[in-house]
Formats: C-alpha cells, structure tokens, sequence
C-alpha cells in the first residue's frame, strides 16, 4: 500500500516538474542558438536523431530552415524555445 501510494504521488509530481523545466530550457536553447544569422549552418537536433541545415531567416524566437533533401524553397519555421540548434562549425559542409 505504501509503494503504490509514493507511486501515485511521484507520478503527480510529474506535470510539476515540466513545468519547471521548460523555462529553463527554453532559455538554454535560446542562448545557444543566438548566434545564428542567415546563411549560417547549423545542427537541428531533434529525437534521437540530428542533421545539418541552412539558417535562412531569423525572426525574434523563429528561425526558418532548410534541411537536405527537401524542396529548396520549403523552409521549416521553427521556436527556438523548443528546438535545440547548434552552429555548425565553419568547416562542416551540406550534404545531400
């Protein structure tokens, strides 16, 4: 009885904790994507899994990107409150 009740209440604390964390992660992602213009390549992490894309807009929090292998004028608006983008290093290139 007492292991499933500090279940339940560990499992209600879950929300709480989110909600603590996104302010501060929000912060970090913006800090670490300050630096992007447009025409800077950049590191769009996402899942498990990340790729190499061009920077072609900037908007305040939005960035608009351009991912290998897809239409060359569809661009990916995204919050950088809520993706991690990493400037590339200079001499990393496109690949397709």
């Amino acid at each position: 009885m007492g292991l499933a009740a500090g279940l339940l209440f560990a499992g209600a604390l879950i929300p709480r904790l989110r909600v603590g964390w996104r302010p501060l992660s929000a912060a970090t992602t913006l800090m670490v994507s300050r630096p992007l213009r447009p025409g800077d390549r950049a590191w769009f992490v996402h899942g498990s899994d990340a790729d190499l894309v061009l920077v072609t807009a900037r908007h305040r929090f939005r960035v608009v990107i351009a991912r290998p292998g897809h239409d060359a004028a569809e661009g990916l608006s995204v919050r950088r409150t809520r993706v991690l983008l990493l400037p590339a290093s200079p001499g990393r290139q496109l690949s397709g």
